[in-house]
C-alpha cells in the first residue's frame, strides 16, 4: 500500500508540473509581440488610440548604430560600463490635439536622463559623463508631457551612465500612452509586486506560528527565515514597491538586492537539509549555502560594484543548488517521506515560472508575469504541507493524551481491586474461599450459584468443591472469571466458542463440550473477552 502511495504523489507531481509548463508554454505562445516594434530608430504608432499603453520595442538609435530595447548595450558596445545615448522618433495619430502623453521605464542600469522634443523631461539618479559626477539611482519612473501633433514626431532621446552596475543599459520595456490607461498600468504593476510581497510575508508569520506551535521545530524557523528573507527581497527589487514607501540611495537599494536575493536559498538550503537530513548528502549542502552566505558577505562588506565573474559563480551555485534540491526531493518520494511530492510540484512550478521570467527579463522574450503565480503556488504548497504536518501533531498528541488518562484510569482501577482485596484477605471467611479457589483456578470451568455458597466445576462437568464466597467478591477478585449469566459464572479460558440456539438464545461451548447459558445482558462483555484472548 505504501508502495502505491509512494508512485500516486511522484506521479500526481510529475502531471502537475507538466499542465503547468503546458500552461506557460501556451501563455509564452501567446504572448503577442508588440503590433508595431521600432525600425531604424523609427516607430509609427498611427492608427493607435494609445488609450492602452504600448512598449517601445525594437531598434533604438545608439551612438551610430542601432540595438534592440530592451537589452544591455553590450553587443553593440563590447563594454558594460560608460555613456550612451539612446533616440527614438515616434509617429502618433494627426488628429491628436494637445495631448498629454506618459512615457513609463523600467529597469535602466544605472542613472538617465531623459529628453522629450529636446525638452529635458525627467532624471533618475544624476547623468553624467564623468564616473565621479554619477549618482545611480534604481527607481521605476513614469513622466508625462504635451505634444501638440502637426504630422511632427515625439523625439525621445535617453542618456544613460553605468559605471556600477555589471549590465549597463535598458533592461526592461519602455511605454508610452494617454495619461489614464498609462496610470492604470503602473497601478497593476504595484499590485503585482505587492501581492508577491503580502503572500511572502503572510507565509512567513505563518511559519513562525507553526515554528512555535510545533514545539519549536527548526526547520519551521529556516522556512520563515526563507519567506521573510524573499518579502524583502520583492520590496527591493520589484517594479517599484519601494519606491511608494521610501527613495533609498543606490548603494543601500543594491546592497539590499544583492543581500536578499541570496538568503532565502541560503534558508531554504538549510530548511531542505533539516527536513530530509537521512536523503541529503551534508558536504553538498552546506558547502551551496556557504556560497550563498558568501554572496551576502560580500554584498554587505564591499561596495556594490561586482564584477560578472561574481555573478557567474552566484548563477552556477543557484542552478546547481536547484538541481541538487530536485534530487533530493525525488529521493524523499521514493523513500515515502511525508509531503516531499508537494514540495517538489511547488519547487518544480516556482522554477520553471523564475526560468521564463529570467528569459523575459534578457530580452529573449516578452513578460508575461508569470512569476508571482509560480511564487504564490510554491509559498502555497509550502504552507500547506506544514499546515497538515501541524495537524498531525495536534492528533497525535490528542491519541496520546487519551491514551494516557485511560492508562492512569486503568491503573486507578487496578489500585483500586488491589486495595480491596487487601482489605478483604483480613476476613477470614473471605481468606478461606480466595486460596481454595486460587489453588484451583486452572481446574475450574465455570461456577453455580447456590444458596449460601458457590460450586465449582471442572472438565467433566463435575462439581469438585464449594467455596463461601459473594459473586462481587468473585468479580473483582479474579481475572479470567466472569459473569455470563444471573446463576453462572465462566471462566474465559476455558470457552471454545458461542452458540445460538434460538432466535434470543446463546450458549457458552465450553473446551470440553460442556454447554452453559449466556444471557443476553452478558453476552457483549463475554464476545469482548473471547476476542481479546
Amino acid at each position: 500500500m505504501s508502495q502505491t502511495k509512494k508512485y500516486i504523489k511522484t506521479i500526481i507531481a510529475l502531471i502537475s508540473t507538466v499542465l503547468f509548463l503546458a500552461l506557460l508554454s501556451s501563455h509564452f505562445y501567446f504572448q503577442q509581440k508588440s503590433e508595431v516594434v521600432a525600425m531604424k530608430g523609427v516607430i509609427n504608432l498611427g492608427g493607435h488610440g494609445l488609450e492602452k499603453p504600448i512598449p517601445l520595442d525594437g531598434e533604438w538609435k545608439i551612438n551610430n548604430s542601432f540595438i534592440r530595447v530592451p537589452s544591455t548595450w553590450y553587443p553593440v558596445l563590447k563594454k558594460h560600463q560608460g555613456t550612451v545615448d539612446y533616440s527614438l522618433k515616434i509617429y502618433v495619430e494627426k488628429n491628436f490635439k494637445n495631448e498629454i502623453f506618459g512615457l513609463y521605464f523600467g529597469r535602466i542600469y544605472s542613472s538617465y536622463a531623459v529628453f522629450v522634443n529636446g525638452e529635458k523631461l525627467t532624471e533618475v539618479g544624476k547623468f553624467s559623463e564623468l564616473p565621479t559626477e554619477v549618482i545611480p539611482r534604481r527607481k521605476t519612473k513614469a513622466a508625462f508631457f504635451q505634444h501638440f501633433t502637426n504630422g511632427s514626431p515625439i523625439e525621445v532621446k535617453i542618456r544613460v551612465a553605468n559605471f556600477d552596475h555589471p549590465k549597463g543599459g535598458i533592461m526592461s520595456r519602455i511605454y508610452i500612452g494617454k495619461t489614464d490607461g498609462f496610470l492604470n498600468m503602473k497601478e497593476r504593476f504595484s499590485i503585482t509586486d505587492a501581492f508577491i510581497f503580502n503572500t511572502q510575508l503572510m507565509a512567513a508569520l505563518i511559519m513562525l506560528m507553526m515554528y512555535y506551535c510545533r514545539d519549536k521545530d527548526i526547520s519551521a524557523l529556516y522556512l520563515f527565515l526563507h519567506f521573510f528573507s524573499a518579502c524583502l527581497y520583492f520590496f527591493f527589487a520589484g517594479e517599484g514597491l519601494v519606491n511608494l514607501y521610501w527613495s533609498p540611495s543606490w548603494a543601500v537599494h543594491q546592497t539590499a538586492v544583492h543581500v536578499f536575493v541570496s538568503l532565502p536559498f541560503v534558508f531554504y538550503g538549510l530548511f531542505i537539509r533539516t527536513i530530509f537530513e537521512k536523503i541529503d548528502v551534508p558536504i553538498i549542502s552546506y558547502g551551496l549555502v556557504g556560497v550563498f552566505g558568501a554572496y551576502s558577505a560580500l554584498a554587505l562588506l564591499f561596495p556594490i560594484k561586482y564584477a560578472i565573474s561574481v555573478l557567474i559563480v552566484f548563477h552556477s551555485t543557484l542552478v546547481l543548488a536547484l538541481g541538487y534540491w530536485v534530487v533530493v526531493l525525488i529521493n524523499a518520494i521514493r523513500r515515502n517521506k511525508g509531503g516531499s511530492g508537494i514540495f517538489l510540484t511547488g519547487l518544480s512550478i516556482c522554477l520553471l515560472t523564475l526560468y521564463f521570467e529570467i528569459v523575459f527579463i534578457n530580452g529573449v522574450g516578452y513578460s508575461a508575469r508569470l512569476l508571482p503565480l509560480g511564487f504564490f503556488i510554491f509559498t502555497a504548497s509550502h504552507i500547506f504541507v506544514y499546515i497538515r504536518y501541524y495537524s498531525n501533531s495536534l492528533e497525535k498528541l490528542e491519541i496520546s493524551k487519551i491514551n494516557h488518562l485511560k492508562s492512569e484510569s486503568l491503573l486507578k482501577c487496578e489500585q483500586e481491586k488491589v486495595n480491596s482485596l487487601e482489605q478483604k484477605l483480613t476476613n477470614p471467611r473471605f481468606l478461606e474461599a480466595y486460596n481454595k479457589i486460587q489453588k484451583n483456578i486452572d481446574a475450574i470451568y465455570y461456577c453455580y450459584i447456590q444458596s449460601g455458597s458457590m460450586a465449582f466445576y471442572n472438565n467433566k462437568n463435575e462439581m469438585f468443591f464449594e467455596a463461601n464466597i459473594k459473586t462481587n467478591e468473585l468479580k473483582d477478585s479474579f481475572a479470567s472469571i466472569h459473569r455470563c449469566q444471573r446463576w453462572y459464572f465462566v471462566n474465559t479460558d476455558k470457552i471454545a466458542c458461542i452458540k445460538r440456539e434460538k432466535k434470543n438464545d446463546f450458549l457458552l461451548v465450553l473446551r470440553s463440550k460442556i454447554k452453559i447459558p449466556l444471557g443476553r445482558t452478558y453476552r457483549k462483555n463475554i464476545e469482548a473477552l473471547i476476542n481479546k484472548n
